[in-house]
């Protein structure tokens, strides 16, 4: 009743979690407008303390009788979750190191889904080591927010640097250079 809305209408709703940008008090077109930029998105949880991602929704709503109201919100994270397991069943070695690195994600999105949103492709990035779980398998985890690309060289990819070592020589070892496109 506060807001004057009218009982059996249908009212769009807006929904966000999580933005940087206090989007209170924007008008409809501001709203749409925002964007959000996070040169950290392609950081692991591990790496940022406390990180949260951009969650939005929106939808319409039709008013009913009753007295309390609850709109039903679905919210969708902006961001993608990439993830990338490396193991190896090459006879004699095992994997003793992998270093790794995201390059050609995007840090800039839209607040809401379907507006647009100038990207900001990172081209090339720090490398990290990645660790091995008990069963020697590196498992990385990283995100990117949406994007498109024209071919192999501007996709975005992981660049391996992983490090093999001969079971019964630990002077043995091998390290194959390996770029794994994400799609």
């Amino acid at each position: 009743s506060t807001l004057h809305l009218d009982v059996n209408n249908t009212y769009p709703y807006y929904a966000v979690a999580n933005a940087k940008e206090n989007l209170k008090g924007k008008n409809l077109k501001e709203l749409l407008a925002s964007t959000q930029q996070d040169d950290d998105i392609w950081k692991p949880a591990t790496m940022v303390n406390d990180k949260k991602f951009l969650m939005s929704s929106q939808g319409e709503y039709t008013i009913t009788q009753d007295p309390e109201q609850n709109i039903p919100v679905e919210l969708v994270r902006a961001a993608a979750k990439i993830k990338l397991n490396i193991s190896s069943t090459v006879k004699d070695y095992k994997i003793t190191k992998v270093m790794w690195k995201f390059i050609n994600y995007n840090t800039n999105t839209a607040i809401f889904a379907g507006q647009p949103a100038t990207p900001n492709i990172i081209k090339d990035n720090q490398e990290y080591d990645a660790t091995a779980d008990k069963d020697n398998i590196y498992k990385i985890t990283t995100y990117s927010y949406s994007t498109t690309w024209n071919g192999k060289e501007d996709m975005p990819q992981f660049v391996a640097d992983v490090t093999f070592e001969k079971n019964t020589d630990a002077k043995t070892t091998i390290t194959k250079h390996l770029v794994i496109p994400v799609r």
